[in-house]
């Protein structure tokens, strides 16, 4: 268990915020809150696997980057100004950033866990790689990149001061380092989504603690905006948090009986060849869910206009994602 923030690395004047037991793993997690510097963390901090994701599918849709060049965090981005050079993309996932940057007169190099989205960016014509995160930092050379772009990837990391420390390196001095996560301070009405809980998101920033980090770092911030919040967030959170549950909890028992608990794609690994059945396909499971979620937009589209406009109400200046694009000074 790590002793410091892993932020301001402040080890005293903490308030737990939290506990949590992840229902696939069975960890507790403790979510805390750093005096120092405001950050929400969690202990224990340890990665997991691609088996851990595979059953938490569900949980990735939910937060999945989009392919589309209306990308509104790709667009800041392009749009900041900035001479075109090269840029690296951490967590590039299936390309779709680095293809509209080569567009726009940027050259680009990608790295991701996922074969399967490298495989995607590649054919894309992305300069894309799979490995771990660390080991293709180490091995690129000092200061290759005028720009370094962490897409919705800092939260996920265990130690995201580490992480930016493996960054710097390959960042030339007067580079721009662009990050976007979701903001903690956003409107809630459903309650904490379930993909912003450990072992999935380990990490919580509001504008205050993003600004004082990446100063700490080494970095001056430009520009610092929170996005949102939109009809379509509330209309993904209203299908996930409201409508999907109930459903695959119907799902559940109608497949496998009123005691079957896990998830179906648990259900399907112990039951083995036997289970057999149409739905049996995972992939044919989630084309089923999101034309049922693409179906469901009748509905929560209008009621999200409604909670997005009540948001910016309550809670101005308080957006759905935080975006941040700083210079490396140091």
């Amino acid at each position: 268990m790590s002793s410091k923030c892993p932020s301001c690395e402040g080890s005293r004047d903490r308030t737990l915020v939290e506990e949590r037991r992840d229902p696939i793993g069975g960890v507790l997690y403790r979510l805390q809150r750093c005096g120092a510097c405001g950050l929400v963390f969690s202990e224990p901090r340890e990665p997991v696997g691609p088996d851990w994701y595979e059953t938490a599918a569900p949980l990735r849709a939910a937060e999945k980057r989009s392919a589309t060049v209306a990308d509104w965090r790709f667009e800041r981005f392009l749009d900041a100004g900035l001479p075109p050079g090269k840029v690296l993309d951490v967590g590039c996932g299936d390309g779709a950033f680095l293809a509209l940057a080569r567009e726009r007169g940027w050259s680009g190099v990608g790295v991701d866990y996922e074969a399967r989205m490298i495989d995607l960016a590649r054919a894309r014509g992305v300069d894309a790689h799979a490995q771990d995160f660390g080991a293709f930092l180490r091995a690129r050379a000092s200061k290759e990149f005028d720009a370094v772009v962490l897409f919705d990837v800092l939260e996920h990391a265990g130690e995201p001061r580490e992480l930016l420390e493996r960054v710097k390196p390959v960042l030339k001095r007067g580079g721009h380092l662009a990050v976007t996560f979701p903001d903690d301070a956003r409107p809630r009405f459903f309650g904490r989504e379930e993909w912003d809980y450990p072992p999935h998101h380990f990490t919580r920033w509001t504008a205050a603690a993003l600004r004082a980090f990446l100063e700490r770092e080494g970095f001056a911030v430009v520009d610092l905006y929170s996005f949102g919040p939109s009809a379509r967030w509330f209309s993904e959170m209203m299908f996930f948090e409201w409508i999907a549950p109930p459903v695959l909890a119907l799902a559940r028992r109608l497949l496998f009986g009123r005691e079957a608990s896990g998830t179906l794609t648990q259900l399907y690994a112990s039951s083995g060849p036997a289970a057999g059945g149409g739905l049996a396909d995972k992939s044919r499971r989630q084309r089923l869910v999101d034309a049922f979620r693409l179906a469901c937009r009748v509905v929560t589209y209008p009621a999200g206009f409604v909670l997005a406009l009540a948001g910016r109400v309550l809670r101005p200046g308080a957006g759905e994602h935080l975006y941040c694009l700083a210079r490396y000074e140091a």
